[in-house]
């Protein structure tokens, strides 16, 4: 039986394989296979609009109904996290299994009966805000702009009539929602995706001179993330989204590269809740190995900051005689 396909994933460095029995389908933005074929998130003018492009591919799946898009790197939590199938964090050389490569004995809860259990509910699963002052900003449109070209707000207030209140919006929340992890009715992710492109695709061509800079040409993305962290804040009563935490699977790669995998289960119980549901530990894995010299450069980056719950317990996991 041919494996159904849940999700939509792309990755912006390259094509990739997908295997026969995985969750996801991947794809690699093609410029000018999208204008030919009519896409609504083509890119003429050079943007990039890859996560929305598979957003769009999502809802135009026939196959589809409940379903939607994952980063290749970020995954959702569906249910408690299964320790003893390592095949999710199998590594080389701190690689990671993407998850375009997933199949049902993956762990994180994926598996058909959870998602079909989600489906039968008609959840709208979406990823635990993130905190932005957590990484130095104040609010949303600090942190905005710290990202993408100022210039893009600037268009969007000329041809939007909510950019002001989505822009006081940003000025008074803290709290973002990836834009690129999402479970949901078919009904709702064409009411979503409509109203992101009915807003993005009018400024492509106004902002076609920040494509030069490969990180300047993914302002779709970008923007598409702070305008549906406010869709979602404006139709939050109806909509009622179900909230959950997420791992980063590159991150999580490393340590467990780094951790005997018996020994971790040993003491997941004590840890859990303050390692493995953070979205974000990127300093941890020096903690770990005991790279003095690169923690020392990293107490002032983002990242120190980002880790600080998962640093508490870093040397803990490797002085295992403190727990019991």
């Amino acid at each position: 039986m041919t494996q159904k396909k849940w999700v939509y994933v792309v990755d912006h460095r390259g094509p990739r394989k997908t295997k026969p029995n995985s969750f996801a389908n991947f794809i690699f933005p093609n410029q000018a296979e999208e204008v030919k074929k009519g896409y609504l998130t083509a890119g003429a003018h050079g943007a990039d609009f890859g996560e929305l492009r598979a957003l769009e591919q999502s809802v135009l799946d026939p196959h589809l109904d409940y379903g939607g898009v994952l980063h290749y790197r970020r995954a959702p939590l569906l249910s408690d996290i299964n320790l003893a199938d390592a095949e999710i964090f199998s590594t080389v050389h701190g690689h990671f299994i993407p998850i375009w490569s997933w199949v049902e004995s993956s762990a994180l809860g994926w598996t058909n009966q959870t998602l079909l259990e989600l489906s039968s509910k008609g959840l709208t699963v979406l990823p635990k805000p993130i905190d932005v002052r957590s990484v130095g900003s104040t609010n949303l449109y600090e942190q905005y702009l710290a990202h993408v070209d100022k210039q893009t707000f600037l268009e969007l207030s000329t041809s939007w009539e909510l950019a002001d209140e989505f822009f006081q919006f940003l000025k008074s929340e803290t709290q973002l929602i990836q834009f690129n992890i999402l479970l949901a009715t078919k009904e709702t992710r064409a009411k979503l995706f409509n109203w992101l492109v009915s807003i993005i695709n009018p400024l492509e061509s106004s902002l076609s001179n920040l494509s030069n800079d490969p990180v300047q040409k993914r302002w779709p993305g970008y923007l598409a993330e702070w305008l549906s962290t406010f869709y979602w804040h404006k139709n939050k009563n109806e909509i009622k989204p179900h909230f959950v935490e997420t791992l980063r699977l590159d991150f999580a790669a490393e340590v467990f590269n780094t951790l005997q995998i018996n020994d971790y289960l040993a003491i997941s119980k004590h840890i859990k809740s303050s390692f493995v549901l953070k979205t974000d530990y990127d300093a941890l894995t020096f903690e770990i190995k005991s790279r003095q010299e690169e923690i020392s450069a990293l107490r002032d980056s983002i990242s120190w900051k980002l880790t600080a719950p998962a640093r508490k317990i870093a040397s803990a996991l490797v002085n295992r005689n403190k727990f019991e």
